[in-house]
């Protein structure tokens, strides 16, 4: 990671060294923490997320990624009708 002990090395540079496998743990917790910054600043100004849809996941998306789907099949698998 920039700016962490170990060094840089590119991906492709280390598959010719023979690497099978590595970890970068707190990767995806930065770039999640780097893409919150990006999106505050963005709509610091005008208070509005109104056109920066590029910095934002689509919540179909999103619903799909966090299951919504199969919770919703839960619900109607296992919920009382009247409370639905």
């Amino acid at each position: 990671m920039k700016g962490g002990k170990t060094p840089l090395v590119a991906i492709e540079e280390l598959r010719d060294m023979g690497v099978a496998r590595i970890s970068i743990p707190v990767g995806p917790l930065f770039a999640s923490v780097k893409g919150l910054m990006n999106y505050l600043d963005a709509i610091k100004g005008d208070k509005l997320a109104e056109g920066r849809f590029d910095l934002v996941i689509d919540f179909d998306e999103f619903k799909k990624l966090v299951g919504f789907p199969e919770y919703r099949e839960l619900e109607r698998k296992y919920l009382p009708k009247f409370v639905e």
